[in-house]
Formats: C-alpha cells, structure tokens, sequence
C-alpha cells in the first residue's frame, strides 16, 4: 500500500492573539483524509476480528506509538466461512449497500463497515434504501463496534474520570501549547496585556447592531492516526460546509480546523478566549467521533491524534465547558455532532422566548448566554445520509441559509429537530451550560450579517 502525502491540519490564526502570544510549536503530521479513493472489494470481517484482522493497516504507524490491544486475544471470534470474501464493490466511505440482498448478509459487520485495505471506514447511511428500523439496528451494530474497541479506554475512565482532563495553565507562554486549560487569574492578566492592542472592525449591513464581533471555530475529523479507529466520511465536509454558511450568510470569521489534534483544538479554544470581548458572538461546531462512559455520564471528543486503548488523548465535556466559561463573549453557542454529544445539553432546556421584535432581542442580548446544540442524545448518532453531509449538519445549514434577518436558537432548532427525527432513530438536543456561565432566559440568536472583520 502506498504510504500517502503527509499535510498538517488547516489552523487560522486570528491576528491579535497572534502578537500577543508564542507561536505554537509545528503539529504533528497526520495522514489526511480519503477523499478520491478507487472502488475496493468490501470484505466480510468478523465484528470483533475487525479489530485484530486490521493490524496490517498499522504497518504505516510505528508499533510503539499503536500497540495492539491486550484485550483483543479474549475477544469472541466470530469467523465465516470465508474471511475475505467480497460481496460487494464501494468506494471507502461511499456506503454502497445494493450487494447486500438478504437479511443474513445485513447481520454482518460488513453491512456497516467496510475495509479499504488499510483501515477500516463505517459507511455512509443509504437512507433510501433501509427503514428506520434498519437504521437503528445499524446504529446500534456501530456502537456495540466502537464499545468494544474502547473499551480499554473506557475502564480506565471508569476509575479516574479526569483522565483525560488538562491541567490548569501556570504562565501565559503555556497557553498557546494547547497542553493545558487557561484559567481565569490567568486570561485576566493576558486581557490586561493585549488591551492596548483593540480590535480592527469594518462597517457591516447587520440585522442586529448591538452584536459586535462575530467568530466561528469549525472542528472537522474525518482522518484518526490510530487506524483501529474507524475513518469517517463526511464529518470534515461537514464542518467545512457549516463554516462557509456561518461566513457567507451571518458574517462570522471562521477559523477552521482539519483532522485536528488535541493539542490543536484546546490551542484555538484559547485563543478564541482571549479575542473576544462581552459584546461579541462566537460558535463552536465539532464534528466526528465522540463517545461516552456509561458508569459516570460523561462525554469525550476523539481527535485526530487519540489512540482507541488511551483516553489521555481524548477531550473531555468539562475540558470544553472550562474553555467555554473563559469566552467573554455574551452571545457563545457550541453544536457537536458526534455520537453521545447530548451529553452536553444536560444541564438546563433552553425554552421558547418571546415572539421576535428588537426589544426582545436587546433583551437577549443583555444576558450571558451559552447554549448547547447537538445532533442526538446519549446515543449513537448518524455520521453521513443527506447529499454527502449528515442530516442534522444538512438542515442546520438549510436553515441558515433560509434566514433573513435573526431567529433564537431554539426556533431553529425546533425545525432541524424535526426533520433529523422525521429521518432517523436520534433526537437532537437543545441546551444551555450552566457550568460555563449561562444565564436563565437566555438564548443565541441566529442573526443574518453580510460580513464582518
């Protein structure tokens, strides 16, 4: 197998926090995501000897930085008759369903994953060809795949929570390593220092004045160095599609991230921290794998450089509360759309606000507000299935698209609520985050802008 380009990930760095901060130290590679990728035989691979049948994809990644499970040699095997056999023709991450005629076949793990020979991909969702019933037990096959994966990782957590939590930051030049978590002592002597600096505006046509600054974080991870790890097909295009219509359509500066690392993703958290002011709007959407550990309730994002048996290097719920509680920005507003994100918006329901007129919007605009959109519950979620985007990434920017002048956050959740549901076994959520400043009777608000600097 062709060893593939190595790129770095896609990192805008906004200016003031440029001079004001220590360059970051270069990333490490990755390999970048499979976008044109020739037709492949997909391959009947047992549920759980998909794990160990894939050591071959590892022959790119040193063996000490990706061991092979201890678990793995206790695993049930469930082998066919065959191992190998193809039965169908896909391009990896396409989803191409058509060679599965019988229920039997739709009960292998080749029905929702598929091997390009070199890592695994879970396919996209033919939605048109499988009921809602197939989806569910599609989606469930997917979490029982990953469960058992993580599971290492997922008995570590269950006895120290905090393990993949960062510690606090000491002094500002470790701020901009993204190794550690800005706490507020911290920010308040850094704001202290860059407050000379202010900020560059232009005139913008803006639906609601009383908005200053508009900045949009898109977090998209379809590429995992650690290749047990199952390769995604459309949570990067996701993102990056989410960022144009926040840009085109309501005028934010969008930094955007490809198949990030920890590191990388904690790095832009804090500088999105430390640019903002209270008058500001700012939104963080994150797409790709997520998961939860069942025993505590919490959540956990997966970023590109996470390894399946070490949850060190993944990105817990209350990494991404903490730095949402640094952001002086009034107007945040956080969309995850991974599996078990719903974790998220667990702590208050954000209800229905009075009808749309300007007084009402002032009125929004007065409180601290942070709310959490997510694409399900506390529960696996559909990755690809509308035109190449997930459904749920696909009607929040049909909604935004169809905005003309500013809506609250929960109207425009109610309808993309409504049609993901019409379409698959998942509920979205919409909630506000206690822990990271919001206050009762708040809400984002979702405002048209042609642009802004």
């Amino acid at each position: 197998v062709a060893t593939p380009p190595v790129v770095t990930p896609s990192v805008v760095t906004p200016l003031a926090i440029a001079v004001a901060l220590p360059s970051a130290a270069p990333p490490p590679t990755q390999t970048p995501a499979a976008t044109e990728l020739p037709s492949l035989p997909v391959l009947v691979t047992p549920q759980q000897a998909a794990i160990a049948d894939l050591t071959r994809a590892r022959e790119n990644v040193a063996a000490a930085d990706f061991p092979e499970p201890k678990t793995v040699a206790s695993l049930t095997v469930m082998t066919p008759s065959k191992p190998g056999t193809p039965v169908g023709t896909a391009r990896p991450g396409a989803g191409v369903i058509d060679a599965f005629d019988s229920a039997a076949q739709r009960t292998e793990p080749s029905w929702y994953l598929q091997d390009d020979g070199v890592v695994p991909y879970f396919r996209n969702l033919p939605l048109a060809s499988i009921d809602k019933a197939e989806l569910t037990t599609m989606l469930n096959d997917r979490k029982t795949y990953k469960a058992q994966l993580f599971a290492p990782a997922t008995a570590l957590l269950e006895a120290n929570p905090a393990l993949a939590d960062l510690p606090p930051c000491v002094q500002g030049q470790e701020v901009d390593s993204g190794t550690c978590v800005i706490n507020e002592a911290l920010q308040t002597i850094l704001l202290k220092k860059m407050a000379a600096e202010g900020h560059q505006t232009v005139d913008t046509h803006a639906s609601l004045p009383a908005i200053g600054r508009k900045r949009a974080l898109v977090i998209g991870l379809n590429s995992y160095a650690d290749k047990r790890i199952p390769q995604l097909a459309s949570a990067l295009p996701d993102a990056m599609a989410i960022g144009d219509a926040f840009s085109s359509r309501l005028g934010y500066a969008v930094t955007r991230l490809e198949n990030p690392t920890k590191a990388q993703i904690m790095q832009a958290l804090h500088r999105i921290a430390l640019d903002m002011a209270p008058a500001d709007s700012v939104v963080i959407y994150f797409a790709g794998h997520g998961d939860m550990v069942e025993k505590t309730g919490e959540g956990y994002w997966i970023p590109a450089d996470a390894r399946a048996d070490d949850p060190s290097g993944w990105i817990s719920n209350a990494d991404v509360s903490r730095s949402l509680a640094r952001i002086k920005a009034r107007q945040v507003a956080m969309i995850s759309d991974s599996c078990y994100s719903g974790t998220f918006a667990r702590e208050q329901t954000v209800q229905s606000g009075p009808e749309h007129t300007a007084a009402n919007a002032e009125a929004y605009l007065r409180k601290r507000t942070v709310t959490v959109m997510t694409s399900g519950s506390d529960e696996p979620v559909a990755d690809t299935g509308k035109r190449g985007h997930s459904v749920f990434a696909w009607n929040l920017m049909e909604q935004i698209n169809q905005l003309d002048n500013w809506s609250a956050g929960t109207s425009v959740f109610a309808t993309v609520r409504v049609e993901v549901e019409r379409a698959l076994p998942q509920s979205p959520q919409y909630g506000a985050s206690l822990s990271a400043g919001h206050e009762t009777g708040g809400d984002f608000l979702f405002e048209r802008r042609d642009r802004i600097q």
